[in-house]
């Protein structure tokens, strides 16, 4: 008897493990029949001449083979819409219905390419599973999965009101009329890339709970979040919404859209999409960031919360210096979300193997940035630690101790360092330092504190460079 219930056991494990094993691939063969790329076309005027802006995004079939399901701001105002299949099948698609309080649009398809429709299910918005992403992201150009969680909210049900900054950002939602920030969102505290606009996060049985959204910027760093699938998607077929005819504040302001020759070919298109990841991605060993914007000084100080907006003007008013003209080139880690800013048009190198450089033509005013992934929020902190002692030994190097020397804890993952180093040739370090739970970002800066006094033009070098390190920052949810 003993036997039989051994037996017993053995195959009930057996079947447990075999049922794990189908349901971890069943999101993976939902997104095999099921996502899609949404390629999209914008005709526009450049020098007098007519070419036209290439932009992707992902989505999803839903209730019918020819329905699919994506971010509107993605779509809005284009000229033509494409849609991609893993498989290479495609046909041109046209926006059917609208809902602008979750920036969901529903594609209707002009051929039937095979497409198996999703079922949606809820999910509780504190939620500690992990779920999985499936989409395009920028500059990959076949179908890719990625863990998601959710970041804990006290709100029973977060809105996109709670994680927006800035005035003028809201403002500009509010003008467009899409997405509202009174919207149901899932918090997300998983990076979510460019080009995962749109994109279904799956449950390990397939099933959609949530769709990817943002194409907004916090200061540099990006906003995103997952609008809840089973309570706005049901409303988007009856939705009455009227569809937007010119291209969202997203798509103008935010994205990185390939511009190509009116008659381009779809393979020249393709070559042309590629050269230009190619060209704004730097490789450092198994690390990359990609250059995924440029923009003035007043466009991001735009987007940004009251705070950083105060920081930034005390800064610029304490030298007397207009920063108006500048722009930044902002750079991303699509692996741990972190996000970095140089002064526009400064060359992004690698230094020493470890760190992603800038620096000013003699090279007396460098710039350092660098992220890690660890096993969690105390290896970050120590991480920091020993790469602070590495780079500033104590018998060259001495802190400049000042009330916002060291850590500020804001949760039980989230720290933040902030610290200034001298030596004997006044050189003089500025550190800032951000950890998230297994992600880490450290950027400094180094510059010759004398140099300031009497250098106007370095002067004004500096807090470029300066400002740029501040804006750097983890993608906000």
């Amino acid at each position: 008897m003993k036997i039989k219930y051994y037996l017993l056991n053995v195959l009930l494990v057996m079947v447990y493990q075999i049922s794990e094993v189908i349901a971890q691939s069943s999101d993976r063969e939902s997104a095999q029949t099921s996502v899609v790329k949404v390629k999209t076309s914008f005709i526009k005027v450049s020098n007098g001449k007519k070419v036209k802006e290439i932009g992707t995004a992902s989505g999803w079939c839903w209730k019918e083979p020819t329905l699919v399901v994506t971010a509107l701001h993605a779509v809005a105002g284009a000229d033509e819409i494409t849609i991609h299949r893993d498989n290479n099948s495609s046909t041109k698609a046209s926006i059917e219905r609208v809902l602008k309080e979750a920036d969901l649009a529903l594609l209707r398809l002009n051929s039937d390419i095979g497409l198996r429709p999703l079922n949606l299910q809820d999910a509780d918005p504190n939620s500690g599973m992990e779920y999985y992403v499936w989409g395009f992201p920028q500059g990959v150009f076949s179908m890719q999965g990625d863990d998601i969680r959710f970041s804990r909210s006290l709100e029973q049900s977060p809105t996109l009101n709670s994680i927006l900054t800035g005035n003028s950002l809201k403002s500009e939602l509010i003008t467009q009329g899409y997405p509202l920030p009174v919207a149901r969102i899932y918090r997300i505290s998983s990076t979510i890339q460019p080009g995962h606009s749109g994109a279904p996060i799956m449950a390990k049985n397939g099933v959609v709970i949530g769709i990817a959204d943002g194409g907004l910027r916090g200061g540099a760093a990006r906003i995103n979040w997952a609008m809840p699938a089973a309570y706005y998607v049901p409303r988007l077929i009856s939705s009455n919404d009227q569809i937007p005819r010119s291209p969202s504040v997203q798509t103008s302001l935010y994205s990185s859209l390939t511009t190509v020759d009116l008659d381009a070919t779809e393979q020249e298109e393709l070559e042309k999409v590629k050269s230009e990841a190619s060209e704004n991605k730097v490789v450092n060993g198994t690390q990359s960031v990609s250059k995924t914007w440029t923009a003035s000084y007043n466009d991001i100080l735009e987007t940004m919360d009251y705070e950083g907006q105060r920081e930034l003007n005390e800064l610029t008013a304490l030298f007397n210096i207009d920063m108006s003209g500048k722009s930044f080139d902002i750079y991303e880690d699509f692996n741990t979300g972190a996000t970095f800013a140089i002064p526009g048009g400064e060359n992004l190198q690698i230094h020493d193997g470890s760190w992603f450089n800038a620096s000013n033509s003699d090279e007396t005013l460098q710039y350092f940035a660098s992220s890690y992934v660890t096993s969690g929020t105390e290896e970050s902190i120590l991480t920091v630690t020993g790469i602070l002692e590495a780079i500033f030994p104590s018998d060259t190097w001495s802190p400049v101790v000042e009330e916002e020397f060291g850590w500020t804890s804001i949760d039980e993952y989230f720290h933040i360092f902030s610290g200034n180093f001298i030596d004997s040739n006044q050189n003089f370090a500025s550190v800032d330092a951000e950890v998230d739970g297994e992600y880490l970002l450290i950027v400094f800066t180094l510059h010759n504190e004398q140099r300031l006094e009497y250098d106007d033009d370095y002067l004004k070098q500096y807090l470029h460079y300066s400002i740029g390190m501040q804006m750097s920052a983890f993608s906000e949810n």
